[in-house]
């Protein structure tokens, strides 16, 4: 569940819109607890779009409390509303570690499935 997006910047560069925004997610599931996005999206004049964004979480993993960093890359298309991707954790401790897949709607939220390392 995703909160409402802060934008912080926004502008138009050949038919393209880019936007830099920040938002709050509660993530569930292997990874339990918060995070928070730091995302950038170009939207196409088709109605698609590409993002990628940084994710400083705080929760649980493997029964341990850590602070993680995830990096999330991917396409979508508001016209169908979806979107899909990957994601690989890239800071923190070797407990979390891990990369896997994301599907979602945007702005909404999704469904992420992947690998972890628990030792």
């Amino acid at each position: 569940v995703e909160s409402p997006e802060t934008i912080l910047e926004e502008r138009q560069s050949g038919g393209n819109t880019h936007i830099h925004l920040t938002r709050d997610a509660q993530i569930s599931g292997t990874y339990n607890g918060i995070g928070h996005a730091d995302q950038y999206v170009v939207i196409h004049a088709d109605g698609t779009f590409n993002f990628r964004q940084t994710i400083e979480f705080t929760g649980e993993v493997c029964g341990q409390a850590v602070t993680l960093t995830f990096s999330n890359v991917g396409r979508g298309d508001f016209n169908e509303n979806t979107l899909a991707g990957h994601y690989t954790v890239i800071g923190g401790p070797p407990v979390g570690r891990g990369n896997g897949t994301i599907e979602g709607v945007p702005g909404v939220g999704g469904t992420y499935e992947g690998k972890v390392h628990c030792d």
